[in-house]
């Protein structure tokens, strides 16, 4: 199992509407990101500062597998304008415990 974290900045005014969006996820993402492999995905929110935290199988399959499907692509196009410039930036792993 892969972990991996990121962190993103909301553009101002969007917390809430990035909020509302999660509280209302499509129907079927939740199945297209389990079936691309992606086993434990969390989102932490602080002021305007988010971070997001998976776990999955493989990582670049999991995102070759979600690349071109329609459902988290019109996913992506909601959330999008709602980050700053850039989006989610990978965060470097400093410790961990098994």
């Amino acid at each position: 199992m892969q972990g991996r974290a990121f962190w993103a900045r909301l553009n101002t005014g969007q917390r809430n509407q990035y909020i509302n969006a999660h509280r209302n996820v499509p129907p079927g993402l939740l199945a297209r990101y389990h079936d691309a492999g992606i086993r434990n995905l969390s989102i932490f929110v602080h002021e305007d500062f988010l971070f997001l935290y998976l776990e999955s199988d493989n990582y670049d399959a999991a995102l070759a597998v979600l690349e071109n499907d329609p459902i988290e692509s019109e996913w992506q196009r909601l959330l999008g304008p709602m980050l700053q410039a850039g989006g989610y930036s990978e965060l470097a792993e400093l410790f961990h415990i098994a």
